[in-house]
């Protein structure tokens, strides 16, 4: 599977990795997973880790789609901040599209080029220090 989901400090958070060409669909399903019950009940943090993608194929609609799925996540857990990692380009420029979709959520969002941005951002923006290895 082209995204792996990772789980840090008994589930505070969790990575979703991305490999080789990722899918919208992929995401999205995911997705599913990190959001069920307790999953999203206990998380505080999540990156978005798409540094070594070589194609994020995600469309516009898809983008949407996965927008729309944060949202409906953010009504039952509105305290999660989130963290896209995208090196590339176009998976860039899809991060700062649906961070603007996504923008009505409760969750915090932001794109960083590296994962080590990224954890710094989270660590200021949580209680407690993340520990992603």
């Amino acid at each position: 599977m082209p995204v792996e989901i990772k789980y840090f400090n008994d589930g505070y958070g969790i990575e979703l990795v991305g490999k080789g060409v990722v899918t919208g669909q992929e995401i999205y399903d995911a997705n599913i997973i990190v959001y069920s019950g307790d999953t999203l009940l206990r998380q505080k943090y999540q990156i978005i880790n798409f540094a070594n993608v070589e194609k994020l194929d995600v469309s516009q609609e898809e983008a949407v789609k996965l927008a729309n799925q944060d949202i409906e996540a953010s009504r039952t857990n509105p305290n999660i901040v989130i963290a896209v990692v995208a090196a590339l380009n176009h998976a860039f420029g899809l991060g700062r599209m649906w961070e603007a979709l996504v923008n009505k959520s409760d969750f915090e969002t932001m794109v960083f080029r590296r994962r080590e941005e990224a954890v710094a951002w989270i660590n200021k923006k949580i209680a407690h220090q993340v520990t992603m290895k």
